[in-house]
């Protein structure tokens, strides 16, 4: 899925138990962060973004054998990973600093 208004748009629609097992609705501060980091990294690189039961969103980028991981948590909080070969090499809680973690998997 690509990260666009009608993704976003759809996130809202959710409902509680969207997932059938209990998922609640993503929240607003989840969105709003979800779609700053969007913008942000844009210009990088294409992501793929979810839904989280937790009422949050994940964001993934894949570029050759490194990964990107961002959770964004109900509150609009990020904790991200990066990963090359199945290896985490940088992990924890990132606020503010997503481009150093964009620009580790993609040079930008």
């Amino acid at each position: 899925m690509k990260p666009c208004a009608d993704t976003f748009d759809m996130f809202v629609g959710l409902k509680e138990d969207w997932d059938s097992y209990g998922g609640i609705p993503i929240t607003p501060e989840a969105i709003t962060t979800a779609k700053q980091i969007i913008a942000d990294a844009g210009k990088c690189i294409d992501a793929e973004v979810g839904p989280l039961p937790n009422g949050g969103i994940d964001i993934e980028w894949e570029i050759g054998d490194r990964a990107l991981l961002i959770e964004v948590s109900p509150s609009g909080g990020v904790c991200g990973w990066a990963l090359q070969q199945g290896h985490t090499y940088t992990n924890g809680t990132y606020v503010g600093d997503v481009e150093h973690l964009i620009g580790t998997i993609n040079g930008c």
